[in-house]
């Protein structure tokens, strides 16, 4: 989980500080119909992170 959490925060420091990144990791996330992202990377489940990430980045919302 350590190398996956660090892949996102990695994907997200050119947008985001540190602080912000904690939030988006431990929030409900909507594109992730409801889970929170430090969740599903507990469950080994990056690809699907990375997915809300990638929504998030281009300005996606649900």
């Amino acid at each position: 989980m350590e190398h996956d959490t660090e892949t996102v925060r990695d994907a997200l420091h050119p947008i985001w500080v540190d602080d912000v990144i904690d939030a988006w990791l431990a929030g409900r996330n909507a594109f992730l119909d409801g889970a929170r992202p430090v969740d599903l990377l507990a469950a080994n489940d990056l690809a699907q992170v990375m997915d809300a990430l990638r929504q998030e980045i281009q300005g996606g919302y649900r």
